[in-house]
């Protein structure tokens, strides 16, 4: 995994914070999924 917006690895088993607009790139693979956080205020 990957952080993309300050482009930094995420090691495995390890924890990352999310903040709106973090990009987190799941698999470098072609097809590889991207997950964006967006907070919602409910």
């Amino acid at each position: 995994m990957r952080e993309l917006t300050t482009n930094t690895p995420i090691p495995p088993n390890s924890m990352t914070e999310l903040r709106e607009g973090h990009q987190i790139l799941l698999s470098p693979d072609a097809g590889g999924r991207l997950m964006q956080v967006q907070v919602a205020n409910l």
